[in-house]
């Protein structure tokens, strides 16, 4: 999962103030980012002010400290980027507001002059109007992210080009951001192409209850996703949200600039980079890992952040006995065995063979178990979706029709209980897609996704408990069952996520027993789950493409 760990937390040079715009920007010229601060009130020269901290000195030293030749005022955009080329950071004011010209203005002095020298003033073909983000690409051209009271419906982007003097639309677009504003819009700090990729930092009303990164690329004309994640911070607006390059990796970092409520009493940066974070075993970033209860793991891991958290796992709901020998996606060995151990990785025990002896069992826990962000997650698991009896032949005819593919195999398997289930891809042995029905009075679905090895579902991490009264859901739980509507991340997944009213979830004689709550779905390419009035949408054609 990507924006998971923290490349830099700490205080900075500057006190708490809020007299004008803080960013980042390279304005000495060495290629790296900045932490700038554009006073635009109270400045002691009666000028708007530039003030920056270096990034080599981790923003600790008071470097840049001037006056400009603007007066101050507050009816626009201001912002710092290297516009003339030299290398170092230019201030521009993207005048929105009360303009001589009655077009939306761009005012830019140079970093060579110190800032005292103005090198463009022009109107724009741009009329005024306050209804987004004004901005500029880093390649100068002038974009403006509409946000409200959009024709289309959707977020709409618009640009005029630099090479034009701003006197010509480049784009009009409808992105595929539907119209909201709980948080910020920002456009990418680097240009692949000729135009910039958009990005929304939300940071209120958030599904996963944490901020959240998406973003759409310009290459596709603003119409397709390229991240759609779930980020380490918890939702706070004490400060300024951004996508900055500090780490210079292909996308920008998220950059949370904190200028209020600061426990170091200084002006803070916290930052997450974009690379992926794969969960790594649970013993690699564990203390204490002890066995309770002869089947619950226990330990503190340690998260993205740095941080401990304390964290149990019940391996019944992923190791069963066979035959006397520990076998990994069964479940319930702790019934049928005694003297049970851990040693390291390793549990052992005597489990109990069918002919009623018992046989000394062991087996290794390491690659089975990893630690995602201070919590056990089991991998190579089945993977199951709860099915209303009596839909089972149109919910596969609708999956097969969608997906296309002629070599999509499924595998039915009638249970004791009389419950179908329905193998995609898979065998019963193996990790795969498994459609469950449940009774026709009760609807459910149930829905353990994890880090399967080897399958085209790899990299899935999912917990999702839903049903209704008297339901079950079968053998195939693999979850913490205080979990009601939490961990999700993948490409796969349409997220809205919520945590709903409360469930009464609980595991009761080896099912998933509930309070009643009603829930349902639609099948399709995307199958669409409504629960507590929250929902997800999967799509089966990137699931299996």
């Amino acid at each position: 999962m990507s924006y998971q760990r923290r490349v830099f937390a700490a205080g900075t040079v500057f006190s708490p103030e809020d007299n004008g715009v803080w960013t980042f920007a390279d304005f000495n010229g060495d290629g790296s980012q900045d932490l700038v601060y554009i006073k635009t009130k109270n400045t002691g020269t009666g000028k708007v002010e530039v003030h920056g901290a270096r990034n080599e000195s981790l923003f600790q030293e008071h470097s840049l400290a001037t006056g400009t030749v603007f007066g101050t005022e507050d009816q626009g955009t201001w912002l710092m980027l290297d516009w003339t080329g030299d290398g170092k950071a230019d201030l521009v004011y993207i005048k929105t507001r009360n303009t001589g010209t009655n077009s939306v203005e761009v005012h830019i002095a140079d970093a060579a002059s110190q800032y005292q020298n103005f090198v463009l003033q022009t109107g724009t073909c741009f009329g005024c109007e306050d209804n987004g983000v004004w901005t500029m690409s880093r390649k100068g051209d002038l974009v403006y992210v509409k946000t409200r009271n959009c024709e289309s419906s959707k977020i709409e982007y618009h640009v005029a080009s630099k090479a034009s003097n701003y006197q010509q639309f480049t784009q009009h677009v409808a992105t595929d951001f539907s119209v909201e504003d709980n948080g910020t819009w920002c456009v990418s700090p680097t240009c692949s192409g000729d135009f910039a990729d958009l990005y929304y930092i939300k940071t209120r009303n958030t599904g996963s209850g944490k901020v959240e990164v998406h973003a759409v690329s310009a290459s596709s004309g603003w119409k397709s996703r390229m991240v759609d994640v779930a980020t380490s911070f918890a939702p706070e607006e004490s400060g300024r949200w951004l996508m900055v390059s500090l780490s210079h990796q292909d996308r920008p970092d998220l950059v949370y600039i904190k200028t209020s409520s600061c426990e170091s009493g200084k002006v803070e940066v916290h930052a997450v980079e974009p690379k992926e974070v794969k969960p790594q075993t649970a013993w690699d970033s564990c203390q204490s890992l002890t066995l309770t209860n002869n089947t619950t793991l226990r330990g503190n891991l340690k998260r993205n952040d740095g941080s401990w958290r304390d964290a149990s796992i019940d391996l019944d709901m992923f190791l069963g006995n066979v035959d006397g020998k520990f076998t990994w996606s069964k479940k319930n060995f702790g019934g049928v065995a005694r003297n049970i151990e851990l040693h390291g990785s390793i549990l052992s025990a005597e489990l109990k063979r069918n002919d009623g002896s018992w046989s000394k069992s062991e087996f290794e826990l390491r690659d089975l178990l990893l630690n995602n962000d201070g919590a056990f997650q089991a991998i190579e698991v089945p993977i199951l979706l709860a099915i209303p009896a009596g839909q089972e032949q149109e919910v596969l005819a609708q999956l097969k029709e969608e997906l296309r593919k002629p070599d999509f195999k499924l595998k039915a398997v009638r249970e004791p209980e009389g419950a179908t289930v329905f193998y995609a891809n898979a065998t019963v042995e193996e990790s795969g897609i498994l459609f469950k029905t449940v009774t026709a009075e009760a609807r459910a679905s149930v829905m353990h996704l994890a880090q399967s090895t080897g399958n085209p579902i790899e990299d899935v991490n999912v917990d999702v408990f839903t049903a209704s009264a008297s339901a079950t859901a079968g053998t195939y739980v693999g979850v913490e069952a205080n979990v009601s509507l939490v961990k999700a991340e993948a490409s796969i997944f349409d997220l809205n996520l919520g945590l709903g009213v409360d469930t009464g979830l609980g595991i009761k004689d080896d099912s998933l027993g509930v309070k009643f709550a009603g829930c349902g779905f639609e099948i399709g390419r995307k199958v669409s789950i409504s629960v507590f009035g929250s929902g997800f949408g999967i799509d089966f054609g990137r699931l299996f493409g």
